[in-house]
């Protein structure tokens, strides 16, 4: 029943157009950028970078003999700009899937524990903002559970949704209004 709920409210939020301007703290592209080194098992959380090749959410549960598997799932959405070469990354498994849902969002759900799973997409041009709405076993999490770019920084605000704000870096920008 809860998981329902959750996923509910969550599909409602994300197909009433998203999170709005002032939902959570914009956190800067810069801090998003260069691969971080990965340890599988180190979990349940997400890491989350972009590179020259585009953007790459990963996630890992717990490694051990008695770690049971973490179910992650999200929403990823840009309100300004298309999503595109939207892939599973170590995906594996029957339940696990990447869905897009238009031009602009994609949903994923993948259960996890001490492999390194996730997804690879671009974002084109012109998009001001990403968002990603990010749950561990239909669960809010925290932003201790969440690591950006090569330094594994921790945003501070996840509520409603972690906003990665792409006009700062140099490179193609959104047109001017």
């Amino acid at each position: 029943m809860r998981r329902a709920l959750i996923l509910g409210l969550t599909l409602v939020f994300w197909t009433s157009g998203g999170p709005s301007a002032h939902a959570s703290e914009k956190v800067e592209r810069s801090r998003v950028e260069g691969a971080p080194t990965l340890t599988a098992g180190t979990g349940p959380a997400y890491h989350l970078w972009h590179d020259a090749t585009g953007w790459h959410l990963r996630f890992t549960g717990r490694s051990g003999v008695d770690a049971k598997k973490s179910i992650f799932t999200g929403l990823i959405h840009t309100p300004t700009g298309k999503l595109s070469m939207i892939r599973p990354a170590g995906m594996v498994g029957g339940d696990d899937s990447v869905n897009r849902l238009d031009g602009f969002r994609a949903m994923f759900k993948s259960e996890a524990s001490s492999t390194l799973e996730g997804i690879d997409f671009k974002v084109a041009d012109g998009a001001g903002s990403i968002y990603l709405e990010i749950f561990v076993d239909y669960e809010v999490i925290g932003p201790q559970m969440v690591f950006l770019g090569q330094n594994g920084a921790h945003p501070t605000d996840l509520s409603p949704a972690l906003h990665i704000d792409l006009t700062e870096l140099p490179g193609p920008q959104p047109a001017p209004k």
